[in-house]
């Protein structure tokens, strides 16, 4: 008898803690993220950036407990969709992904081009239909997997791609790739990488930003509505507020074009000439 009731109180207590612990999970909103300056990544033991300090502020504002954890993108993209009170910043809305999130934003976001070696002469693109004559790099990543097919890049006909996020930048500086896609906002960080001058690369085409549509932070479409009515009120007087001019102002600044060529200056603009900072410590090779 008293084994029985034993078992019996063992198996309410473990309920009681199930329950608690339901209760705490939903308690906390998770937010993963990945390592992509200026937007959201890690210096020294800290999660930071433009778009994760404007998420974290909304969170704030908004009087909802979130937590943030860094994975890479592939992971933190299926993390989110199989975690009912979770989101991921930042996100481009595209058409794919339209109708499995909530969308709260849009955030920051920076012009995308494609860039060729200056020293390609043999490279000229004029539209899009130019480009897809040459070979593409990209990432095994798949955050930008349906922008390139629809600019019509695909693999084993005219693009390769490499792992991690940054890993075709050395590939196109040794000219195994044509073509690869820099961002106005870290073309700096992207170049550091790669070895390279500004004076080394040209832009060669603006990639129309309706096809990435911006930043977002995107919910799991079971997050409750109330909690994503909340986030978007706090963004829009976030926004108001001129937060995200104030954030930006401490990750991006104006590039000196003086060593480029001249003779595209208004692709140049438009392709660089805002970028990030470069805030010490930033992890080279994150």
């Amino acid at each position: 008898m008293i084994s029985l009731l034993s078992k019996v109180l063992f198996v309410s207590l473990m309920h009681s803690v199930t329950a608690l612990a339901v209760t705490k999970n939903t308690d906390t909103l998770t937010i993963y993220t990945e390592q992509f300056p200026p937007y959201n990544f890690e210096v020294n033991d800290r999660l930071v950036g433009i778009n994760l300090e404007l998420t974290k502020a909304a969170c704030e504002l908004a009087k909802i407990d979130c937590q943030f954890e860094l994975y890479p993108w592939n992971r933190s993209m299926k993390l989110v969709q199989e975690n009912p009170w979770s989101g991921i910043v930042s996100t481009a809305k595209t058409s794919e992904r339209e109708t499995m999130f909530e969308w709260v934003g849009p955030f920051s976001s920076s012009t995308n081009c494609l860039f060729k070696l200056s020293s390609r002469k043999d490279i000229v693109v004029n539209d899009i239909a130019s480009a897809q004559q040459y070979i593409l790099g990209g990432s095994t990543d798949n955050a930008y997997k349906e922008i390139r097919e629809v600019l019509g890049f695909e693999e084993g006909k005219n693009l390769l791609l490499f792992n991690g996020k940054y890993g075709t930048l050395k590939p196109f500086a040794a000219g195994r790739v044509d073509l690869v896609v820099m961002s106005s906002f870290s073309i700096s960080r992207q170049l550091n990488i790669a070895g390279l001058s500004l004076a080394e690369v040209t832009p060669v085409l603006e990639i129309d930003s309706r096809l990435l549509n911006g930043n977002y932070l995107a919910l799991n479409k079971a997050v409750p509505k109330k909690i994503v009515s909340r986030l978007k009120i706090a963004m829009a007087q976030l926004f108001k507020d001129k937060a995200q001019a104030k954030i930006e102002a401490k990750y991006i600044g104006n590039v000196d074009l003086g060593e480029v060529s001249s003779s595209n200056e208004a692709l140049w603009n438009a392709c660089a000439k805002r970028q990030i900072t470069e805030p010490a410590a930033i992890p080279i090779n994150a």
